[in-house]
């Protein structure tokens, strides 16, 4: 859609990143980063795209693109012990699936944003003898 609209008078936002009034927040195009405008164009200009009708910002019409967010995620660990828990499990569902780590910690980004699940991770079970620190 950028090819056909190109940036004049339109303005391109993730169609899934709004804020608490409901207008989106996540810009895929830049006035002033071009860097940025490419890189959003080679990262998701394959992806579904719409004109929101009535919808202006700065005087430009929006246009949302589906799925075109970087999902983020902040996970808060009480001791060293669950952070060498996570990541264990997280070698364990790479080799299991055969993935590079960095996507099944996409995917549990993704479930965990999707389903707003509050995930446990229990601490490592101490081997006989060894005290876990």
């Amino acid at each position: 859609m950028y090819k056909k609209y190109g940036q004049r008078g339109y303005i391109y936002f993730c169609a899934d990143v709004f804020d608490e009034m409901g207008v989106p927040n996540y810009r895929l195009d830049s006035d002033i980063y071009p860097n940025h405008t490419a890189a959003s164009l080679r990262a998701y200009g394959h992806k579904k795209a719409w004109i929101m009708e009535g919808w202006r910002l700065n005087g430009k019409k929006v246009v949302l693109v589906k799925e075109a967010a970087k999902v983020e995620m902040t996970v808060i660990f009480d001791n060293t012990s669950e952070i060498r828990a996570f990541l264990e499990w997280l070698r364990f569902q790479s080799k299991r699936l055969k993935v590079p780590e960095s996507q099944v910690l996409a995917a549990f980004a993704r479930e965990w944003k999707a389903e707003t699940l509050e995930i446990v991770i229990p601490p490592p079970t101490p081997k006989k003898g060894r005290p876990v620190v």
